[in-house]
């Protein structure tokens, strides 16, 4: 499969879902969310760090799963209470997370 062109994807400005409203109209695929997911947010200037939970799994708000862009992305294990690159990553053990809608 070939790659798309970089201004088919992203730039600094823009991205695939928000220039087509579709993931479908760049890559052919209609990604399928789960119901009861709870993403939230916190960014730095070098990266960003996602907490997620969903009601019905093993993350239920107290526990999350984490995604942690400048410490290999999504970490792997069950959900814990903090991420485990606080103290070397963008997440941090305290902090604002904002919900993404």
């Amino acid at each position: 499969m070939a790659s798309p062109s970089s201004s088919s994807w992203s730039s600094s400005s823009s991205s695939a879902f928000s220039d087509n409203q579709s993931y479908n109209a760049v890559t052919g695929q209609t990604p399928k969310f789960s119901q009861g997911n709870a993403i939230k947010v916190q960014t730095t200037a070098t990266g960003y760090c996602l907490q997620g939970s969903n009601s019905n799994s093993d993350a239920t708000g107290t526990l999350f799963f984490w995604y942690d862009s400048t410490s290999g992305g999504l970490q792997s294990g069950a959900p814990t209470a903090a991420s485990a690159s606080v103290g070397t990553g963008t997440c941090v053990a305290a902090g604002t997370y904002t919900a993404v809608s």
